[in-house]
């Protein structure tokens, strides 16, 4: 993979569009967000970058992050490619940095 790709994939992974101070009702959360979204396992290749990805519905206990900064580790390459198992399609980007948008009790 170039660095390009690599760059455009950290960039793009699970942006969500709003920014929360405290807890709100989920109204207020966007319904889809930018992914890179694996649907099959398999090569690079198998990367799609969605523009209109479901965003999560929260659970108790959980938070949604608005991510201001994502990126794939080891571990994305390892589920993508097969080595671990996890159902497809599946968003990529396990580490990233940003604000709570929103909290559950």
């Amino acid at each position: 993979m170039s660095n390009q790709f690599l760059a455009r994939i950290c960039i793009v992974v699970l942006v969500i569009f709003q920014t929360l101070t405290e807890q709100r009702q989920m109204s207020s959360i966007p319904k889809t967000m930018k992914a890179v979204v694996v649907t099959a396992n398999g090569p690079a290749s198998n990367l799609k970058v969605e523009n209109s990805w479901p965003v999560p519905q929260l659970k108790a206990g959980e938070v949604l992050v608005r991510n201001q900064f994502a990126g794939l580790n080891f571990i994305d390459t390892y589920f993508r490619s097969g080595l671990y198992k996890r159902e497809t399609p599946f968003v990529c980007g396990q580490e990233g940095g940003g604000e709570v948008a929103a909290t559950t009790p």
